[in-house]
Formats: C-alpha cells, structure tokens, sequence
C-alpha cells in the first residue's frame, strides 16, 4: 500500500532543489529516501515545463481579456443583444407615393374651387347688365312697334363671351401647383427614409460580448461592409493572419460560448458575406455566423 507523502518531506525536497538548505540539511536529505523521491519527481516536472513554449503577446492580451470579461460576467451578467429589424425601403417607397398622391390631389381641389368662384364671379357681374339691357329692350319694343329685337340678342351674347376666361388657364395652374407640392413633398419622404435606415446603424464594440450566432453573422456583415467602404482595416499580426484563406480578419471581439465569455477572431468573406469567429491561438472554427 502506498503512503501518502508527508508535507515535511515534500517542503525539504523543495528547498533542496532551490539550493535552501545547508550543508547539514543537505547531508540529511540526501540520506532520506522519501525526500530523494520527490526530489526526483519535482526535477521531472521542471524539466517537461522548461521545453514547453510560452505564449506570445497577442494570445496573452486576449487570454487576460478573455479573464477580465469572465469576472465581469460573473458579478453582472451579460445582457444579450437582439439585432434590430432591418429598414422596410419599399414601405417607405410606398408611404411616400402616398403622401405626394395626397398632397397633389389636395392642390388640384383647392385650386380648381377657387378658379370656379372666380369664373361664377364673373358670369354673375357680366350677366346682370345683360338682363337689365333686355328689360329696356322688351319695354321700347313695347313702346315701340318694329324696333329690331334681334340686335340686343347679339349684344348680350358677344357681351356673355368676352366675359368668360380663357378654359386653359385654371387647369394649367393647377397641375403647376399639383407638380410643385408633389415634389416638395417627394423631397422630404427621401430625407425622412434616409435618417430612419441610419438610425438602425450601431457602432460595434469589441468590448461588448457577442451573445449568439445571429448576432455574430449581423455584425460580421457590418464589419464587412465598413471593409469594402474603406472605414475599417483588416487586423495582421495574429496567428491566424490568412486563415481561412478567403476570409478578411475584421476585429478581435467577446463571444459568448457555452454561457461564458471567449475571446475571438471575427472573419468574414467579402465574396460570399459568410462570417465565422476563430480561436485567436489556434485559429479554430468556434462558431458561424448565421
């Protein structure tokens, strides 16, 4: 049955391959079996740690960013973060169409009421000399047997046609106010849809965890197309500069796998727009953006 070793023996064997001990204490040491064993043991396991490789810096960064994000986690609890509804531009196209249709319609009413009341107006202050003329005219016919009753009929209908408007003036102002409302209001449609799909644009945060896979391929997509605006440079002196081989390093970023914060490489490809987060060490798949 084999003994458990007794702390004493496993502190001297410490010591002694630390080079603390005296003369004598090395001398008894030495003379002890179970000491010598944990020396042996302790000189193996110092050996097999000198051959193993130290990280290098950038995985040192991210594994302490990596740590720092998961003790943050544990005393507040990431919230996940729902990517927004993409912008509707055909609802926005239609509502407004709409509004212009509107506007136009409402131009031509109100400008066609008022050209009416002008031309009643007009008939009105052209007619009542008309009448008044054919009064006299019936009472000298009275008054007078054979007068000619036919030239105040011609005198009261060249009087009725120089008083009416031209017919082409009125729906000509029309269509000209109808025209200019439409794209007066066309205008500020434009302007109103323009500053709705920017509102839907959110700055990514490195800093922030990434909660899903939906989200990851939301914002893999926007890291992809400040890319190709030239907003954004592709990140290099990684180990996973060229991997995979089509794809672009867009940033380091949190993501949460398995309920805890890891740090990742976010890629996407600018052929296809598929976005994937690679392991900063060994430049592993651990997620695909969706």
């Amino acid at each position: 049955m084999n003994q458990q070793p007794t702390p004493d023996a496993l502190s001297r064997a410490s010591a002694y391959l630390d080079g603390e001990l005296d003369a004598s204490e090395v001398t008894a040491a030495e003379a002890d079996p179970e000491v010598m064993a944990h020396v042996a043991r302790l000189r193996s396991l110092r050996d097999e740690i000198r051959d193993v490789a130290g990280p290098n810096s950038y995985a040192r960064d991210m594994a302490v960013a990596a740590a720092l994000a998961e003790f943050d986690s544990l005393h507040q609890p990431a919230v996940p973060i729902h990517s927004g509804r993409r912008p509707n531009y055909g609802r926005w196209m239609a509502v407004a169409a709409a509004i212009a249709g509107v506007a136009a319609l409402g131009a031509v009413i109100t400008t066609a009421g008022r050209g009416g009341d002008d031309d009643s107006g007009g008939l009105d202050a052209a007619a009542e000399p008309a009448v008044t003329f054919e009064a006299d005219a019936a009472d000298r016919a009275a008054s007078a047997p054979g007068a000619p009753a036919p030239q105040a009929e011609a005198t009261q209908s060249q009087t009725m046609i120089a008083s009416e408007p031209p017919a082409s003036e009125a729906p000509a102002a029309a269509e000209a106010s109808g025209a200019g409302s439409a794209s007066a209001t066309t205008a500020a449609s434009a302007t109103t849809a323009a500053a709705a799909s920017d509102a839907f644009v959110t700055p990514f945060d490195p800093g922030t965890p990434i909660p899903d896979a939906s989200e990851l391929g939301r914002i893999g997509r926007q890291l992809l197309a400040e890319w190709a605006a030239g907003s954004r440079e592709s990140i290099s002196g990684t180990a996973c500069d060229g991997t995979p081989p089509d794809a672009v390093l867009l940033s380091d970023a949190l993501l949460i796998v398995d309920g805890a914060s890891r740090a990742v490489l976010v890629a996407g490809n600018p052929q296809t727009d598929e976005t994937v987060a690679l392991d900063p060490v060994s430049c592993a798949v651990v997620a695909n953006g969706l």
